[in-house]
């Protein structure tokens, strides 16, 4: 996931803004919504990211996140879209309580994918779903990444997509 942020950093302009947080039992904003130009502060919260064994033995909470993550892009006004990227196993912790978040930050045109690693048939299934259901989005936004090696590249391609990258 680390390398995947470096990546979608790399694949970013001058224009563009980036957060990032981190998920298990509840989150954590490791960087608030940052300039791109802040490429330095940006992967030093990157490399700070605590990959603590005891973190992640922990469940994941999206609700909170995508809470934040939508009120923070929301707010931003100087930019044309916004994009959210969870990177997970495909099995939320919180139920189905995020659903709600997925269809609010729709509403309100941040588009959403989501980057499986290693996920269950069952979990990419679901995945797939909510993706569709609530956050407006085709299953395609959801990457089965099987080769760990590859989630940088996944992570990047998926920010290249037109709905991300075209600006009018």
């Amino acid at each position: 996931a680390q390398q995947g942020a470096e990546a979608c950093l790399d694949a970013l302009t001058e224009r563009d803004y980036v957060g990032i947080m981190t998920l298990g039992n509840s989150y954590t904003e490791e960087i608030e919504l940052t300039p791109r130009t802040q490429r330095e502060k940006i992967l030093s919260a990157i490399d700070l990211i605590d990959d603590d064994e005891s973190n992640l033995n922990g469940g994941t909470i999206f609700s909170a996140s995508l809470e934040r993550a939508g009120k923070a892009l929301s707010a931003l006004s100087q930019v044309e879209r916004r994009h959210i990227i969870i990177v997970t196993d495909g099995e939320p912790s919180d139920g189905d309580e995020y659903e709600y978040w997925m269809e609010e930050n729709a509403k309100l045109g941040i588009t959403m994918s989501i980057v499986g690693i290693q996920c269950t048939a069952s979990a990419q299934a679901l995945m797939e779903n909510v993706l569709v259901k609530h956050a407006g989005m085709k299953k395609e936004n959801f990457h089965n990444v099987n080769d760990i090696a590859s989630t940088p590249e996944v992570m990047r391609e998926d920010l290249q997509v037109p709905e991300i990258k075209d600006v009018n």
